[in-house]
């Protein structure tokens, strides 16, 4: 079967190869995937988008508080030590 060059933007990415052998491709390689392969590679082999990565510096509302004036919550602990006589 006919291969397809395709260039891996990920990390690493599982492909078959011309052949229909499975390999594996590191970020930047221009690999040639086998053609029964290419829909499911296309699909995976895509970066998340910035709005779509949900960290804390992307959602505005993470770094406001719950109400106003909301103080972080402070949890105490106590020590049971030897009853005094």
């Amino acid at each position: 079967m006919a291969a397809v060059t395709r260039i891996v933007r990920l990390g690493s990415a599982v492909y078959r190869d011309a052949t229909g052998a499975v390999r594996r491709g590191r970020a930047g390689q221009e690999i040639e995937v086998h053609a029964d392969d290419v829909e499911r590679f296309d699909r995976l082999n895509v970066l998340p988008s910035p709005e779509a990565d949900g960290s804390p510096e992307q959602t505005p509302e993470a770094s406001e508080p719950e109400h106003e004036g909301a103080k972080p919550t402070t949890r105490k602990t106590t020590r049971k030590t030897a009853v005094e006589e």
